[in-house]
């Protein structure tokens, strides 16, 4: 690593390969004073089998004396304190012993389809094929680098006339990425431009990459939590050779380049790492009938929404799922939304209303929102139970901005929020006749203090590293009583919209109850276009 001052004879470097605990992994200690006075680096070096074949290589860099973490993985090689959290989602894989051939200026680890080459000086990697021919390479003296301001960077070679870049989760505009730079920092994007539009709701640090030429697919899977950036070739420095580049704001660089050859192969090992969804019901891949309007009228919304189905029924147009939006939730006397709360002028009987809707075979999907408002109804059983993210001392709860003022947020980082989120979940909605709910708003952004403490299973953590994990815990909460989904990419409502959402879909490799789109509108005029439901696209 250059910036950790990577500058070891071969006799030193030879003494510092050591067996490790993955699969044909090797721990390399990279020891040197970094650019922040009494920093030192050190690194592993992995290769990871799957299927009697090994396909996955994995470099991760990080401080000494930290501890590897496998938050977002559900297949692992050594022991990591979440297992006991999802000890029926994870499995553990056996180790693989593949020798390592030294020689002067080079190590080497070879598999049946791949060779994985770590260049001493400069310190860089490079990875071939069974032919030797090169499928990826580091940018030789700038493949790691750690700046002023404890941002990591790795860089890599890139064709600018022959590589594309696909993938990165949900993204607007062109499917292939290059000369595109892009930020993964969930937000609330509502009413964003779908060609240009970013950063948007998720946090999927994923890209392929295939050169035209070679037409060889390449997996590169950044395992981390922090904010970060990736840019596809838009920087151009006289200095390097061209280059693309993935930037963190924290945490490691932990690396897995997982090889193809084909794109099914990698987004196959991919998944093998971090999970796939369950096979989708049939319900869920029928037409979806959404909008905010309905529950937004002053009283008898329940009314209305029949009418509406009525409506379509006789146009023969059948409903499988409604979506229903939080104005379900809005306080009688100021019309903010108070998740698990019921606005009985709007919905005077929520039983009747899910008996009626089900009776129709529609199955009602809540809109569920994280964040806890002043004057919300649960905002003492919230206090009770310890259940909100804490201020960067822990000494009170954090705040931060949200949907009708300043709100608090449930920390699902931890039992006792996600117990107290699952109970009211139970009762309020899941009891009153549906099964199914919609995580809304849950990039918990209005939290600016990044260092606000989370409770992550006892051992404490900050939003700056944990912010996007509380989305896949308030999901993972909502599964252990129901099924869910969350929402992405509501966008302004006009006649340039319906192809947009579809590439998202094309590029989130996102559960089928992950992606759907929702419309804000821009102006009161009759708008006719077309509301894209992608379940069922992948």
């Amino acid at each position: 690593m250059r910036d950790a001052g990577l500058k070891r004879s071969r006799l030193s470097l030879h003494r510092a390969v050591k067996r490790n605990a993955e699969s044909g992994a090797h721990i390399l200690p990279a020891p040197g004073k970094a650019r922040r006075r009494n920093e030192q680096l050190t690194g592993k070096l992995c290769l990871v089998l799957r299927d009697h074949r090994c396909e996955i290589a994995r470099f991760v860099s990080f401080e000494r004396g930290k501890t590897l973490r496998e938050q977002a993985r559900v297949t692992i090689a050594w022991p990591d304190r979440l297992d006991p959290l999802f000890q029926k989602e994870r499995k553990r894989i056996t180790a693989l012993d593949i020798p390592c051939e030294e020689t002067e200026k080079t190590l080497v680890f070879r598999t049946a389809t791949m060779s994985l080459v770590l260049l001493k000086q400069p310190f860089s990697f490079k990875l071939l094929d069974a032919d030797g021919k090169t499928l990826y390479r580091d940018l030789p003296e700038r493949a790691f680098e750690k700046d002023h301001l404890g941002r990591l960077s790795h860089y890599s070679c890139m064709d600018r006339d022959k590589d594309h870049f696909y993938g990165f989760g949900e993204k607007t505009g062109h499917l292939d990425k290059k000369f595109r730079r892009l930020r993964m920092s969930p937000k609330d994007a509502i009413g964003h431009d779908p060609e240009t539009g970013d950063p948007m709701y998720k946090h999927i640090p994923f890209y392929i990459r295939v050169n035209e030429d070679r037409r060889k697919a390449l997996g590169l899977f950044y395992h981390n939590s922090y904010d970060c950036v990736f840019d596809l070739g838009q920087e151009i420095s006289g200095y390097w050779e061209r280059y693309c580049y993935y930037q963190t704001d924290g945490g490691d660089i932990d690396l897995f380049l997982i090889n193809g050859p084909d794109m099914k192969d990698v987004i196959g090992r991919y998944t093998w790492l971090t999970g796939r969804t369950i096979l989708p019901t049939k319900q869920s891949l029928g037409y979806c009938m959404s909008t905010m309007y309905y529950a937004e009228l002053e009283k008898d919304c329940d009314q209305e929404i029949y009418k509406v189905v009525d409506k379509h029924l006789q146009e023969e147009i059948w409903i499988d799922n409604f979506w229903l939006a939080s104005g379900y939730s809005s306080g009688e006397k100021d019309n903010l939304r108070y998740t698990f709360n019921w606005n009985l002028r709007r919905f005077p009987d929520p039983e009747g209303f899910f008996a009626a809707m089900n009776a129709m075979g529609i199955n009602v999907i809540c809109n569920l929102k994280p964040g806890v408002l002043k004057n919300h109804p649960y905002a003492k059983y919230y206090e009770k139970h310890d259940a909100f993210i804490k201020s960067a001392d822990g000494t009170a709860d954090a705040t931060g901005r949200w949907w009708g003022g300043e709100g608090r947020f449930i920390d699902f980082t931890g039992p006792k929020g996600r117990e107290a989120w699952k109970h009211l979940l139970e009762e309020n909605i899941l009891k009153k006749g549906t099964k199914t709910v919609w995580n809304d708003n849950c990039e918990i952004d209005g939290i600016e203090d990044r260092l606000s403490q989370c409770d992550y299973e006892g051992a404490k953590g900050t939003m700056e590293d944990l912010k996007i994990i509380h989305s896949n815990m308030m999901a993972y909460t909502a599964v252990q009583a129901t099924a869910a989904g969350t929402m992405s990419s509501p966008t302004t409502a006009s006649w340039s919209r319906p192809r947009s959402p579809t590439r998202i879909a094309l590029r989130s490799l996102s559960p089928p109850k992950n992606s759907t789109s929702s419309a804000w509108p821009t102006s009161k005029k009759p708008q006719k276009f077309c509301c894209r439901f992608s379940n069922g696209v992948l």
